[in-house]
């Protein structure tokens, strides 16, 4: 962060996520006529970016901030998502 003088400053943000997720799936179990048997087969997964799936989020943003006068202050805001 860069505050200049106490009106005019710059503050930068990089940042990092990473998106993983857990989940179960739930199938009915089908007998040879392709009927329903009321028995259930559960399935936990995995989606994760450190098997090659999931997300990853990196990015960088940057906020000039001037204050004008009361009560005006002005706030721009540029963010890069990589």
């Amino acid at each position: 962060d860069l505050q200049a003088t106490d009106n005019i400053g710059l503050f930068v943000k990089a940042y990092s996520h990473t998106w993983d997720t857990d989940y179960t799936r739930i199938y009915n179990v089908l007998d040879e006529s392709g009927a329903v048997t009321g028995d259930l087969q559960i399935r936990n997964e995995e989606y994760a970016s450190s098997l090659g799936r999931g997300f990853l989020d990196v990015g960088v943003g940057s906020y000039p901030y001037a204050n004008l006068g009361t009560p005006r202050t002005l706030h721009v805001a540029y963010a890069v998502r990589l």
